[in-house]
């Protein structure tokens, strides 16, 4: 083990250590601020499909959808570099407000079909079953606490695009153990989210964290390459 990861197990040991109604509350109100987002998402996205101006108004101003997906990137890497800055109110609200917004556009601008529309719907559940989760319990998230809710999760996601559409069989499964994955992931990550910065719940925010969030998903990209390419090194020599 590395000197950074004993660092991070040595905060986050202590981090956990903290009262643990205070931890509940901060996970409870940053994954039902991430099922706000996606919820506005998966709303919008049924307005983009079922009114064919917005759709059209969408398809044309795609200048607004490249200003909107530059931002949204610009917000996250500022966020996660000045969190300390951006923790402050009102200024925290203002951030998650106008992040919401460029998110929620950008989704409608690139969704195509079905299968965004059961993405966004898909993380929406994830993110409620996983607040709901928070609910009923004053300890820490552990993975064997979550498994029900994970799954739970999953299966009504599939159930819903099973009865309600006509997408592929496969599709169905590979979203569902995409969903899954990300829900194992995010108790995992939300352990960690904190750490690093601030080892309180009382002085992290939960609307920067829920933005923080995305940044650490695609860190999980590239810790899966990077470990992708350990074995292949190890299988060749």
């Amino acid at each position: 083990m590395n000197d950074y990861e004993q660092g991070r197990e040595t905060e986050s040991q202590k981090f956990i250590g903290e009262r643990p109604n205070v931890r509940s509350v901060f996970l409870r109100k940053l994954y039902f601020l991430v099922a706000v987002q996606f919820f506005l998402a998966t709303i919008v996205q049924y307005f983009a499909g079922d009114f064919e101006s917005f759709r059209t108004f969408l398809n044309d101003q795609w200048i607004i959808a490249l200003v909107a997906g530059c931002l949204l990137a610009l917000l996250i890497l500022l966020v996660y570099f000045f969190r300390s800055s951006f923790r402050r109110a009102p200024l925290n609200v203002i951030t998650y407000v106008i992040f919401v917004d460029v998110l929620v556009y950008t989704i409608a601008y690139f969704s195509s079909g079905d299968l965004s529309y059961m993405v966004t719907t898909s993380l929406t559940i994830l993110s409620l079953s996983l607040f709901a989760y928070a609910l009923t319990t004053r300890l820490d998230l552990t993975f064997l606490g979550g498994t029900i809710y994970v799954l739970g999760a999953g299966l009504a996601s599939y159930g819903i695009f099973l009865i309600g559409t006509d997408m592929p069989f496969f599709t169905l499964v590979w979203v569902t153990l995409l969903m899954v994955t990300l829900g194992f992931y995010l108790i995992y990550d939300t352990r960690f989210l904190i750490v690093g910065q601030s080892l309180n719940s009382d002085n992290e925010d939960p609307f920067i964290s829920s933005i923080i969030i995305y940044l650490d998903i695609v860190f999980l990209v590239f810790r899966l390459l990077e470990n992708l390419g350990k074995v292949f090194k190890r299988n060749r020599y």
